[in-house]
């Protein structure tokens, strides 16, 4: 160990290999299960319930479920500690409800409800006991519509008392995980194409067996992160804590909706952000509203959405538990789950492992310097009722095949002369190509001799000793800046060597180094709004840069007979300027890139002859 590094404990718990390898689940405890009503207990019960209801259903022309038994993967839901409500979203044909809440005799329903829609576009009409909610996106007007909503009891003790290895204290997030500003989701929906023959209840069989598989082997994926401790001028800790026994599985049907795109016009026009919407087909929003004050936040939630000639499988992950690296682990381990295929000891250990020493502190003697000015949060300025309105922002994908890869790539490595062992990835060269023209866009409203600066998260498991399959948030950024005039006279390979330079584990101040002093800073303080990421970003003048091209995400095909996924997209969140992705590389090397910017910025780009050479814009 460097002399200038430390553990926070010296012997802090481990989560061994073997301990990993046998885990029996951890959230609900012998003492609470045992409290559970029995299936049977509630029988005569249910069966009254449905006679009353049914009598009132009929009596307003509305379908209904006569099934006493119901399985939480059959109908999908949000999941509760004591409980899970259970939603079958947007179905017309109440017969497949039927088919799919075949009676078995593993969950019990104690409160069935029954629920009409109305016309409106902006959200389903639910009735529930005499209280009307709404949901977005019916199935058109004049639909008969079902939704099944009722409490969803195991009949059997799933799980051990808590989080193996954890105690009543949780499972706890590494220091990293402890900045406020990363409270949000993080939304991959994988495209599959089905046939006439698909089957929805051998589907929901399949990804409900590969969560409790996944569950068994990582019981916090099923857990909800929760803060404890917050107050004035402290930000409190973050930390999971048990909530269900396995993840959520939502299921939505939008086959009968006419607005809703094919999957065959989907896959023609290139999976675009206005086809893929999370307001739609995701189970969370990516940020937080205001106004929002869920009950929960957890690890993991799941929702299948049918669509006509096809699946929209949605992963959403909490960023506070995981970045997309990890995330990326962990879904590879949903399908593996899926499959029914055992995880090995490296991926038990690696999706285990003791947050508490995974990051080496510095030592006392460590004075924060010049490695955290660029992550020291900026106050941002409080909007005025004169300020004029904000520029309208828009998203779009943009297709960059794997010949316009290549080209770009060799340009680069043309421009410049490389030192002996140095290279420039794909990566590098399709980043920095994306930042220059980005602010070759924006030259007409930029004063060239500003600062633009490129911020470019990093995966730094590698300079930390820390497996590259961990599941968890091990991340940092760069940063690198130049006037816009500068960048846009510099050949590209300069840009792309520049990206490269910041990489190099060799520099005396490594991205470990300054992952390691983040950490120290952040211990140290009680309010960790003083740090982030983000820190000093400007969205108008910088450039801010994701890439998760190296997922394995097309070679996932999560056990369900129906192939590999034909297309791998974020779907549209709330427009952030100057944000971008990387999407997964395809089979055929293609890589689509998200990018949001301001309406005349975007149209400079589209008509960007040098950036049209290599990108294709999909709306």
């Amino acid at each position: 160990m460097s002399p200038r590094t430390k553990h926070v404990n010296s012997e802090p718990p481990k989560l061994g290999v073997q301990k990993a390898a046998v885990l029996a689940g951890g959230f609900l405890s012998g003492k609470e299960s045992s409290k559970l009503p029995r299936h049977d207990e509630h029988r005569d019960d249910i069966r009254s319930g449905l006679h009353g209801h049914q009598q009132n259903c009929h009596s307003h022309g509305r379908a209904m479920v006569s099934h006493l038994r119901l399985r939480p993967h059959h109908l999908a839901g949000y999941m509760h500690r004591d409980m899970r409500a259970v939603r079958l979203l947007g179905t017309s044909q109440p017969e497949e409800l039927a088919a799919l809440c075949d009676c078995r005799p593993h969950y019990s329903v104690t409160r069935p409800v029954y629920m009409d829609r109305d016309d409106s576009d902006q959200q389903h009409a639910v009735r529930t006991r005499g209280r009307r909610e709404r949901f977005g996106h019916g199935a058109g007007a004049g639909a008969d519509i079902i939704e099944a909503k009722a409490i969803i009891r195991p009949t059997t003790r799933m799980h051990t008392p808590h989080l193996i290895g954890h105690g009543g204290e949780g499972y706890p997030l590494n220091i990293l995980c402890q900045q406020p500003l990363l409270q949000m989701y993080t939304q991959i929906c994988f495209a599959f194409p089905t046939s006439d023959s698909f089957e929805t209840s051998a589907m929901i069989d399949t990804l409900t067996a590969g969560l409790q598989r996944l569950t068994d082997s990582f019981p916090w994926i099923a857990g909800q992160v929760v803060n404890e401790g917050a107050g004035e001028g402290n930000t409190g800790v973050f930390k999971i804590r048990p909530l269900d026994w396995i993840p959520a599985l939502i299921l939505k049907d939008l086959r009968a909706d006419p607005t809703f795109p094919t999957m065959e016009a989907m896959e023609t026009a290139g999976f675009p952000f206005t086809m893929v919407d999370e307001t739609v087909i995701a189970p969370r929003k990516t940020l937080p509203v205001p106004t929002d004050t869920p009950e929960i936040s957890p690890v993991l939630v799941v929702q299948a959405n049918i669509i006509r000639g096809g699946l929209l499988l949605t992963i959403a992950a909490n960023h506070t538990a995981m970045d997309m690296t990890g995330q990326g682990q962990v879904i590879s381990l949903f399908s593996k789950a899926c499959r029914n295929e055992p995880f090995t000891m490296d991926e038990l250990a690696a999706g285990n492992l003791d947050c508490h020493t995974l990051i080496p502190l510095l030592d006392e003697s460590y004075k924060p310097g010049a490695e955290l000015d660029r992550q020291v949060s900026q106050p941002r300025p409080v909007p005025s009722p004169n300020d004029p309105p904000p520029p309208k922002l828009e998203w779009t994908y943009i297709l960059f095949s794997h010949s316009s890869l290549s080209q770009l790539k060799a340009i680069a490595e043309k421009d410049i002369t490389l030192p002996s062992g140095s290279f420039i990835s794909t990566d590098d060269a399709l980043s920095a190509f994306i930042w220059q023209a980005v602010i070759r866009a924006r030259l007409p409203r930029f004063d060239p001799t500003a600062k633009t600066t490129c911020a470019r998260a990093v995966d730094v498991r590698s300079y930390l000793g820390v497996p590259s399959i961990y599941t968890g948030l091990l991340q940092n950024v760069t940063y690198h800046s130049s006037t816009p005039k500068n960048l846009t006279d510099q050949p590209l390979g300069s840009i792309a060597s520049m990206l490269r330079a910041a990489l190099d584990a060799k520099l005396p101040n490594n991205l470990g180094y300054s992952t390691q002093a983040l950490a120290t800073a952040l211990s140290r303080t009680t309010d960790k709004n003083v740090f982030s990421f983000a820190g000093k970003v400007n969205p108008p003048l910088d450039f801010m840069v994701s890439s998760w091209a190296k997922l394995n995400s097309y070679d996932l095909d999560f056990g369900l007979g129906l192939g590999k996924p034909r297309g791998v997209r974020r779907p549209r969140f709330q427009p952030l300027e100057s944000l971008g992705f990387l999407m997964p590389k395809t089979r055929d090397g293609e890589i689509a890139v998200a990018l949001c910017l301001i309406e005349d910025d975007m149209k400079r780009l589209t008509v960007d002859e040098e950036f049209k050479k290599y990108g294709v814009f999909v709306w």
